[in-house]
């Protein structure tokens, strides 16, 4: 059954992940022990043997600890709870950083020979694989990992390294394009940028706070305020034991202080743009005025492509990555000074007491999965040609009808492509706030499911279905299922439903619906008590400028090109930010009496 798949697939990911992360570990190890005995017996020749002997000793159990680290890792429990199961596929990570591995060491490789290009290209397709289950892994893990291998091989001047990973990127570049190269046109048009890099940051305080829901922890005052908001997201939290283990590794092993430096990086930038003490920016004020603690990712956060990464916490990717190699390092290096059986007796302790540790959440976050069978029984009837999900503004709702689709078979109206639908807003915003009959038939809709879970107004959504559309056919604790009353009439006409907002911080929007192209007139007014700039917009494209000061009546004639569903947008330009502070006021935009008038078809006579 398709629950049963999913959920073990998201299981098996998490073991596979493990399994890479132990064999990464244990070829770290390895390659330890060779390059002591190939590449620097002259550099500690006549010196006293240091810490990284324990290689020489190098087992099992501490790379099976690493796996276990990096499988249960806290981040990926909260993205496993909040279902974001494509964020979880990390397994060709560790397996494209072993083909690194096998590039830079020892520090100087010539280019030719079957081996090199054998690894060329298995760290080329691990580069690509890598990206499968998600395209933001090249930003949150990859990015940082071979960023370190650059700059470690350019401080070695491994030139016949660098080299070669660098054909090797090159190569990935190429095998990766068919799926970078849609994501670049999107972002190139500005459709894939995303807000919220400030509230899906890590709390500084997030590596020190464990889980809530742990028994013995769920006492912890600042653990509820850091994580209480987003548990999912903000999951951040290194462990004890593993935080020991690094620790160790750093101070006994040299090799362990390059990941040390990996794991500092990544938790800086998943801090964000702006430092949080708890859940908000921590302001300072200076002369009774606040402002925030800027932070690296700020510099970054707007570059092309980096731009598509709205949560910077998903830099503890990372951080987890190079915690489970220091946690290996560190293991190995007790391994090496305790004698068996006791050295396998404590590493498995050790192993338990990281999972209980790490235990993120008791138990995991459920939904339910049974479809009812009246939603799957609508693939039988033959009067129905398409559901609308709604509320269809809702970042969720699409995707709830996507599973609810995988019962009933039927065309949707809207959909889900990354993080939003791709339906046009004016012509979710009419159909929902309308009930038009007019225009559902056009658009096809037969059936409508409210989502009660993502209905904000408190059952308004529902009121209004209910007194246009009569009583529902279904309903139980999540959704209502509507049918739409056949309609005999006339194509529909020119529609707007304009619902504004009083004042105007950044933008406002009024959505309308034209039969044919022609034109129609905006009317109203608009006011500022100061001087502010304003930009109307029809579909994102402007068509008018000007400064707004007291009161300006609107009487703007709008040409509209092709029929259809639009958008008129009235913008401040430039938006109020956020501030943050009562005493400090941003001059709005007050709009009053808005309104679309006086439609007239083009005469195609």
């Amino acid at each position: 059954p398709l629950p049963v798949a999913h959920n073990l697939s998201a299981l098996l990911t998490l073991a596979l992940n493990g399994w890479s992360m132990w064999f990464l570990s244990s070829q770290l190890l390895a390659f330890s022990r060779q390059q002591e005995k190939e590449v620097e017996p002259q550099r500690r020749k006549g010196r006293k043997e240091d810490s990284s002997r324990i290689t020489h000793h190098a087992s099992l159990f501490p790379s099976l600890l690493a796996g276990l680290v990096f499988m249960l890792y806290p981040t990926f429990q909260g993205q496993l709870a909040a279902g974001h199961t494509g964020l979880l596929v990390l397994y060709p990570v560790p397996l494209y950083v072993a083909s690194l591995l096998r590039l830079s060491i020892p520090s100087n490789v010539p280019v030719t020979g079957r081996a090199n290009y054998r690894f060329i290209l298995t760290a080329a397709i691990f580069f690509t694989m890598s990206m499968w289950g998600s395209l933001l892994i090249l930003i949150y893990l990859v990015a940082p990992i071979t960023g370190l291998f650059l700059i470690y091989l350019l401080w070695r001047r491994a030139w016949g390294s660098l080299l070669c990973v660098l054909l090797a990127l090159g190569l990935g570049a190429m095998l990766s394009a068919p799926f970078l190269l849609p994501i670049l046109r999107e972002q190139a048009s500005q459709t894939m940028r995303e807000q919220g890099s400030v509230l899906y940051s890590a709390s500084i305080l997030g590596v020190v706070s464990p889980s809530f829901y742990h028994p013995l922890f769920k006492g912890l005052e600042h653990s509820h305020r850091v994580l209480g908001v987003d548990p999912f997201e903000g999951a951040s939290y290194v462990g004890i034991i593993a935080a020991a283990l690094c620790l160790i590794a750093v101070w006994r092993v040299r090799r362990a202080r390059k990941w040390l430096l990996l794991a500092a990086l990544a938790w800086v930038f998943s801090l964000g743009p702006l430092l949080k003490l708890y859940d908000q920016p921590l302001a300072v004020r200076v002369a009774d005025y606040p402002t925030y603690i800027s932070l690296p990712w700020a510099l970054f956060q707007n570059l092309p492509i980096l731009n598509i990464a709205r949560t910077p916490a998903r830099f503890n990717f990372a951080v987890g990555f190079a915690v489970a190699v220091m946690a290996g390092y560190g293991a190995a290096y007790l391994e090496s000074r305790i004698k068996p059986p006791a050295r396998w007796i404590g590493l498995l302790l050790l192993m338990a007491l990281i999972a209980f540790e790490y235990q993120f959440f008791w138990g995991m976050p459920t939904v339910p999965a049974t479809i009812p069978r009246q939603v799957v029984e609508l693939r039988e009837r033959e009067d129905v040609r398409a559901v609308f999900d709604v509320p269809w503004e809702h970042l969720l709702t699409d995707k709830d009808g996507m599973y609810l689709q995988t019962g009933h078979g039927l065309p949707m109206i809207a959909g889900h492509i990354t993080r939003r639908t791709p339906l046009n807003p004016a012509m979710g915003f009419l159909l929902q706030r309308t009930l038009d009959p007019a225009l559902l038939d056009q658009a096809g809709v037969d059936i409508i499911i409210l989502h009660k879970e993502w209905d904000d107004e408190e059952g308004a959504l529902d009121a209004f279905l209910r007194g246009r559309l009569g009583a529902p056919f279904y309903e139980d604790q999540l959704i209502t299922v509507f049918n739409v009353p056949p309609y005999v009439g006339e194509p529909p006409g020119f529609i707007s439903s304009i619902e504004l907002p009083d004042q105007i911080g950044e933008q406002a929007d009024l959505y309308f619906y034209a039969p044919a192209p022609g034109t129609v007139t905006l009317t109203g007014q608009v006011a500022s008590d100061s001087p502010r700039d304003a930009i109307l917009y029809l579909d994102n494209t402007p068509i008018l400028e000007w400064t707004v000061q007291n009161e300006i009546g609107l009487n703007v004639p709008v040409e509209i090109q092709s029929a259809g569903y639009h958008t008129l947008t009235i913008a401040a330009d430039l938006p109020c930010p956020t501030i943050g502070d009562p005493a400090l006021e941003c001059v709005a935009l007050r709009l009053s009496g808005v309104a679309l008038e006086g439609y007239v078809p083009l005469n195609t006579s």
